[in-house]
């Protein structure tokens, strides 16, 4: 274990862990100025040990902790991501970051943890806009700011079949749903702010003998929770079940 001194770049306090079966490594406290040139010798610092450690086989922990979200590091974020989603294989990947200044986000070719997707949430106060393409593991997804009123989901799925999506999100203004979706619900009053919801999405599930039932089935749902919006879009998919539904209990 390696500690950085005090007094070295600041007094805002942040923490880097980085962890592997034959090797642990810590920066505790690790204090970050809010100079810029502080900001940057921090960062240089985790990128080294990241090329130090990018052969490793597997890594337990990657943590970065407490730091600021700022355009001018946005790509040094990326690469957080990238080395410990496609590169390294992390088991545990922990970003602390403040993104107050976000205010549009969008996840791809991610499976969720439970509760990460809550986290990311706190951690962006005034995010206005949020896409998830591809994603799984989300159960539910709540979305309680008021700042909040963009939501757009393509592809989803779910390696658990009896898992769903449900989606609690009051204050959404602008709904999407659209691609190959198997697990989404939403409940009755989910979306009571909903002014515009577009539904281009094709449900799809694995069973091929109760699969036209099942979908039909999920469609009326999902319509029945958007029935209040004043604008409606459906895709081809949508609308050629839509003469079904009135044989369904």
């Amino acid at each position: 274990m390696a500690t950085g001194e005090g007094d070295r770049l600041g007094d805002c306090p942040a923490q880097f862990l980085f962890t592997h079966p034959l090797f642990y490594h810590s920066i505790s406290d690790f204090p970050v100025s809010q100079t810029r040139e502080a900001t940057l010798d921090y960062l240089a610092f985790i990128h080294r040990e990241i090329y130090y450690w990018r052969f490793c086989q597997k890594i337990r922990e990657f943590c970065v902790w407490q730091l600021r979200y700022e355009e001018e590091y946005a790509r040094d974020v990326d690469l957080w991501v990238h080395f410990a989603l496609k590169l390294a294989n992390v088991e545990s990947f922990t970003l602390d970051i403040s993104w107050n200044s976000l205010v549009s986000l969008t996840f791809g070719y991610m499976d969720f943890k439970d509760g990460v997707m809550e986290k990311v949430l706190s951690g962006c106060p005034n995010l206005e806009r949020l896409s998830l393409y591809s994603v799984s593991g989300i159960h539910p997804l709540e979305i309680s700011s008021v700042k909040l009123t963009e939501l757009a989901i393509d592809n989803y799925y779910d390696h658990n079949n009896d898992l769903w999506l449900e989606i609690s999100a009051p204050y959404i203004q602008n709904l999407r749903l659209s691609g190959l979706c198997r697990e989404i619900r939403i409940g009755q009053g989910n979306l009571a702010s909903l002014v515009t919801a577009t539904l281009t999405l094709v449900y799809h599930f694995e069973d091929e003998q109760t699969n036209m039932v099942k979908e039909t089935s999920c469609l009326k749902e999902l319509l029945h929770s958007v029935a209040h919006v004043e604008n409606l879009k459906l895709g081809h998919w949508c609308i050629r079940f839509i003469p079904t539904l009135h044989y369904l209990n």
